[in-house]
């Protein structure tokens, strides 16, 4: 009798952690994306929808009169540009760090959190100038960061109507879509190209081997 009190207990037990665990994960989640729906609503709408000349993105905001790009850098000094996809709904600031895994686990404002945030390669050029720049981000279930890009693979899509858009107050970059493919770790190198390519790296699914690359070329 005892010994089925105890195991009854352990299991109860057992799934309060789960509970709690899930719980906490889900708040951490949340926390994460309600960072990042309070730093969209400084990106000006219109960066989004059309190629803009450098004097129209330097619109200031009416309330501090500080542009998106300014504000953004004083909230983080590693923020180099704004990544949009309207396509997908991809619409982040971009930071650089000093490696590849501070930004894993950390959110824009510096928060711990699995969710991260959205990384430019620490080996790339932030002026986007090198011939292949990675820009890094999770694969979120619910869509968010780079969890939309894999309707690149799941949908059809005319190349034309995926555009992605890098920009800070010192320009504005236009990338047209040229596929999208899932690649093994260890089957991956930088291949040659004839233009600057921008790639956005995400996870793919449960398999830790594999990653979904979607690629863009910038539009000459």
């Amino acid at each position: 009798m005892m010994t089925e009190k105890l195991v009854t207990a352990i299991l109860y037990i057992a799934i309060g952690i789960c509970i709690l665990s899930a719980g906490k994960e889900v708040y951490r989640r949340m926390t994460a994306m309600k960072e990042y729906e309070e730093l969209e609503e400084m990106i000006p709408a219109d960066h989004v929808e059309r190629d803009l000349c450098v004097a129209e993105k330097k619109k200031t905001d009416s309330a501090n009169g500080l542009s998106a790009d300014r504000r953004f850098r004083e909230i983080n000094p590693d923020y180099i540009g704004i990544l949009s996809v309207p396509a997908l709904g991809i619409r982040y600031p971009v930071v650089q760090g000093e490696d590849n895994e501070e930004y894993l686990h950390t959110t824009f404002e510096g928060k711990s959190n699995p969710s991260g945030c959205i990384f430019l390669d620490c080996g790339n050029d932030p002026r986007m100038t090198d011939d292949i720049s990675y820009i890094y981000g999770h694969n979120m279930k619910d869509g968010t960061m780079f969890g939309s890009l894999k309707r690149l693979k799941t949908e059809k899509w005319k190349r034309e109507d995926v555009k992605a858009y890098f920009f800070n107050d010192d320009k504005t970059l236009t990338y047209e879509f040229t596929g999208a493919d899932v690649v093994k770790t260890y089957c991956m190198k930088d291949e040659a190209c004839k233009g600057k390519d921008l790639v956005l790296y995400t996870c793919w699914g449960g398999d830790r081997d594999s990653r979904l690359l979607a690629t863009f070329r910038a539009c000459s």
